[in-house]
């Protein structure tokens, strides 16, 4: 098979997925459909970083492919953060053999409005109604980019993607640049998903993908520990005239959580510093 019909392939494939976890989203939220859902997004953006490269110029259906993909990220991880903080909540819980039943239900009702909010606001999102661009269209229908080409273009937006990772990760990491590690190693990540689907032998030279899914895992811990912390004083500042009591005993949460983000933080950094600059 062609390795443009390939990624066409590809593109179609992971078309399907979204409208079946889309709909399933509507139906039920539930967090591993939630979770499926960006994993198709995330994809099919890094499908669309390779199919407009190069030149500054894209068609017009990718942009706003781009911009329909980008909200409803952003919709669904909404969701998913609360998500993870629920089942974080529960396993400390029950690690601890402490409840802390007021902010487990709070942040329920915030997951219910996330979700209210997600289905009000995604409307009948299809990329494509037929679920093929034209410029796909185009391109089988005349002269196939060569391999040499399309993996090519590949390897200059990795290595975009990768210089781009080494300079925020040179130096001291601010929790900002640690956020855009996170966003930037996990689409490398994904594009290479997206090359291996048509190449399944390429080897990217400069990192593995054993080492991105390390810095996806330590950043990502870091980034719930964080999300988690910040619920949590939102929660207090809420209810801020609960009894003395119930306040100490979520004023030591918010100081545990505190410790473990700095600490999530300080392996974060010497992981992706590891990873990205020796």
């Amino acid at each position: 098979m062609a390795a443009l019909e390939s990624l066409s392939e590809y593109f179609l494939h992971q078309h399907r997925n979204l409208e079946n976890y889309l709909l399933q989203c509507k139906a039920h939220a539930e967090p591993e459909v939630i979770h499926q859902l960006r994993l198709c997004i995330k994809k099919l953006r890094a499908y669309n970083k390779l199919a407009t490269y190069p030149g500054p110029s894209q068609p017009e259906e990718y942009k706003k492919v781009a911009q329909e993909l980008k909200k409803l990220f952003s919709l669904a991880g909404q969701i998913r953060d609360v998500q993870v903080q629920i089942q974080l909540l529960a396993e400390y819980e029950e690690q601890n053999n402490t409840p802390y039943p007021e902010f487990g239900k709070w942040l329920q009702s915030i997951e219910k409005k996330q979700i209210s909010h997600f289905n009000s606001s995604s409307g009948n999102f299809f990329p494509f109604p037929d679920g093929k661009s034209s410029k796909q269209q185009n391109a089988e229908e005349s002269s196939v980019e060569s391999n040499e080409t399309i993996l090519l273009h590949s390897e200059i937006v990795l290595n975009e993607l990768f210089a781009m990772a080494q300079k925020l990760a040179t130096g001291y990491i601010i929790d900002a640049d640690l956020h855009r590690i996170r966003r930037v190693t996990k689409q490398l990540r994904y594009i290479l998903n997206v090359v291996h689907y048509s190449f399944p032998d390429y080897a990217y030279r400069r990192i593995t993908i054993a080492d991105l899914r390390e810095i996806e895992s330590v950043v990502g811990v870091w980034h719930d520990k964080l999300v988690g912390r910040e619920f949590l004083e939102s929660f207090m500042k809420k209810f801020h005239k609960m009894d003395k009591p119930a306040r100490i005993r979520y004023q030591a949460l918010v100081d545990v959580f505190t410790k473990e983000q700095n600490s999530s933080y300080e392996k974060a950094c010497q992981v992706v510093k590891e990873k990205l600059l020796l």
